[in-house]
């Protein structure tokens, strides 16, 4: 994303990447073409008016992201309150999310480390609509993909060797993400599509993790190499199809078997 999102200046030194060569030869977030600007689900365009979930980012006229409206899916139930609408600010390895209706309220610290690599993500109660509480997630690699997190309630901050949780992503030999929490996925190994983009989850821990998806820090989770054509959870058994792709060979919507589709729209560079 060219000078427009303000948040990652190391973004801007990515280059379009086949993913066909090996993971541990692969710059860490070298994948800008993967970014996608709204990633929506209508199923509740009528009942809530302009709801974004998952997320839709807004630009100034210059194309410099500035807000990022967002929200997160445990079971597939959204509600007004569960909409957040924040302001996007970097400052050195610090990107920073301000609540746009008061930007001394701030709601989300993402740290990078010189990769532009996200290290550690702090989210208060208030964005929290998962676990409702503040905590602090911290994030290992290995081979240059997201291997897990930890998490740390802020309710423990006396007791900082106390861990929320330990979430593992665990990805197949082709270098799909296969499990995640409750989450598993599956895939056409016969096609691999260049620009695609997921985040199917049934969300039920570590929303720092989301945020950071949502702004485009771990494309090999959102944009795996094989095709997905299957996501369960505990709520939900659901087939992928109607894969529909834009003339660039870029996947802009998919239906799921009994909910409604998701549209992607790509952010495209001047």
């Amino acid at each position: 994303m060219k000078n427009a999102f303000a948040l990652c200046a190391v973004l801007a030194i990515f280059c379009a990447c086949k993913k066909s060569i090996p993971a541990s030869l692969i710059p860490p977030r070298n994948q800008e073409t993967l970014l996608v600007d709204e990633y929506l689900t209508p199923q509740y365009d009528e009942a809530l008016l302009d709801f974004p979930l998952l997320f839709k980012k807004k630009y100034t006229p210059s194309g410099k992201l500035n807000e990022m409206d967002f929200s997160f899916d445990d079971t597939f139930v959204a509600a007004d309150s569960l909409e957040h609408d924040f302001s996007i600010v970097q400052k050195g390895l610090k990107v920073y999310l301000l609540k746009v209706t008061d930007p001394s309220d701030t709601g989300v610290v993402i740290t990078l480390n010189g990769q532009g690599r996200v290290t550690s993500c702090h989210i208060t109660q208030e964005i929290n609509d998962i676990h409702h509480q503040a905590e602090m997630e911290y994030f290992y690699y290995k081979n240059n993909r997201i291997w897990y997190i930890k998490a740390f309630s802020d309710a423990n901050a006396d007791y900082p060797s106390e861990v929320t949780s330990i979430d593992t992503v665990y990805f197949d030999s082709h270098g799909n993400p296969s499990v995640f929490g409750p989450n598993t996925y599956q895939y056409d190994y016969t096609r691999k599509i260049d620009f695609q983009f997921y985040i199917d989850d049934q969300m039920e821990s570590v929303p720092g993790y989301y945020v950071c998806q949502y702004l485009g820090y771990f494309p090999e989770v959102t944009s795996p190499p094989n095709l997905r054509i299957h996501v369960q959870a505990d709520e939900f058994n659901l087939t992928l199809l109607d894969y529909q792709f834009d003339p660039a060979g870029r996947m802009i919507s998919y239906d799921y078997s009994i909910f409604g589709g998701v549209t992607i729209a790509w952010h495209l560079r001047p």
